[in-house]
C-alpha cells in the first residue's frame, strides 16, 4: 500500500468540519465510491443516505485510509446550500455570456475544460442543465447547475481523463464556509437562460407530473424514454456503478446487489445474473425478473421514479432540470 496520502485524506476531514458532505471518489472515476471485497465499487445509496447526514467519524477515518481515494461533495442542502455552476464549454463567447450572468466568483475549480464556480444558494431547490441546440438539431452541453441531488469532484483528485489533479484557481473550498461565498439566486438562473438564448438555448417543455404508483410503464414519456434507453445502453448503464459491471457482446452484465443471493453466496462470489441488452433487462438469478430501464435505475440507485426519470432523460440528451449521478465534465 502506498504511503502517499490520498486526496480524501488531505482535505476530506477539513471539508466535513466546515459542514460539507465530503465523500470518497474511486480512482479513475467521478463517482462516490468505497473499497470493499478488495476492489472499488460505487456507493449506490449515496444520494439516499448522504443528502440527510454528514459522514460519521468512523466513515471519515476509513475513507481517509483508502489508497488513491479522490474527494467530492454532495451539493445543495447536504453541504450548507453550496452549489456549483459548471461552465462546460470551450466556446469563449458562450462561456463569457454565462459568467456575465453570475455574481463575481472567487472559488473556482478547473479540470479538463471550462471551470466550476461555487456559490451559496439557500433558495435554489433544483439542479439544472443548459443545452445549446445546433442548426441540425444536435444538443451540446454548455452549462450545469450542480445543486441538490448532485455530486461534484474536488481538488486535489486526479482527473480520470487528463491524469492530473483538479485545481483551485484562487482560494480552496476546505478553507471556506458556504455562507462566506457570493449568493446566487433564481434571478441569476433566469439571466443564464436569457444569455444563452441567442446561442440556441431552448428551455425544455414542462413534463407531465410523475407519480410512483399505477401504470407508469404505459405512460407515453416513460415508454419512449425506456425504449430509447434500450437502444443506447452505453449512455446510461456505466454511470449506475453496478457491482462488477462489464460489457458483453450484446450489452452489459452485473450483480444485482440490492437483493440477497438466492444461494446464500457472498457478494464477491455471486454470478453476473443481471443481463442488460437491447432486447430487455432480466435478472436471471431471481425469478427470472424483468426490469424496464427506469425500474433498474430505481433499484440500483435506491431512488424514486422522478429521480430515475431525470437521470435517464439527461443521459440520453432529453434535457432535464435535475441530474442525479455525477457531474458530467
Amino acid at each position: 500500500m502506498s504511503s502517499e496520502r490520498s486526496a480524501y485524506a488531505v482535505v476530506g476531514p477539513r471539508l466535513i468540519e466546515r459542514g460539507y458532505c465530503a465523500l470518497p471518489v474511486g480512482p479513475g472515476t467521478k463517482r462516490p465510491s468505497t473499497f470493499k471485497c478488495n476492489e472499488w465499487a460505487g456507493i449506490n445509496n449515496w444520494r439516499e443516505e448522504y443528502t440527510r447526514r454528514l459522514p460519521t467519524d468512523f466513515e471519515v477515518e476509513w475513507w481517509s485510509s483508502l489508497p488513491g481515494a479522490g474527494v467530492g461533495i454532495v451539493c445543495g442542502p447536504a453541504s450548507k446550500n453550496i452549489v456549483g455552476i459548471d461552465v462546460d464549454t470551450d466556446d469563449g463567447n458562450i462561456a463569457s455570456a454565462i459568467r456575465f450572468a453570475l455574481p463575481h466568483a472567487y472559488l473556482i475549480k478547473r479540470g479538463k475544460k471550462g471551470d466550476t464556480r461555487f456559490f451559496h444558494a439557500p433558495d435554489i431547490t433544483a439542479s439544472k442543465s443548459w443545452n445549446i441546440v445546433g442548426a441540425a438539431g444536435e444538443k451540446t452541453r454548455a452549462c450545469d447547475l450542480i445543486g441538490p441531488g448532485r455530486f461534484t469532484v474536488l481538488p486535489p483528485t486526479i482527473h480520470p481523463d487528463t491524469k492530473v489533479p483538479y485545481r483551485w484557481v484562487l482560494d480552496a473550498l476546505e478553507n471556506t464556509y458556504s455562507d462566506e461565498l457570493p449568493v446566487i439566486t433564481s434571478q441569476n438562473i433566469a439571466e443564464i437562460d436569457k444569455a444563452l438564448a441567442e446561442f440556441g438555448f431552448e428551455p425544455e417543455p414542462e413534463r407531465p407530473a410523475i407519480t410512483t404508483g399505477g401504470s407508469y410503464h404505459d405512460a407515453t414519456p416513460h415508454r419512449a424514454l425506456n425504449n430509447q434507453a434500450l437502444a443506447n445502453l452505453g449512455a446510461w448503464v456505466p454511470g449506475l456503478g453496478l457491482y462488477r459491471c462489464r460489457q458483453t457482446r450484446n450489452g452489459f452484465e452485473a450483480v444485482a446487489t440490492w437483493r440477497p443471493s438466492s444461494t446464500g453466496r457472498p457478494v464477491q462470489l455471486r454470478k453476473l445474473n443481471l443481463k442488460i441488452s437491447p432486447r430487455g433487462i432480466v435478472d436471471f438469478g431471481h425469478g427470472p425478473q424483468g426490469y424496464t430501464a427506469l425500474d433498474l435505475i430505481m433499484a440500483a440507485q435506491k431512488c424514486d421514479l422522478e429521480a430515475a426519470f431525470c437521470y435517464l432523460a439527461d443521459a440520453l440528451g432529453w434535457g432535464t432540470r435535475r441530474v442525479i449521478i455525477t457531474e458530467q465534465r
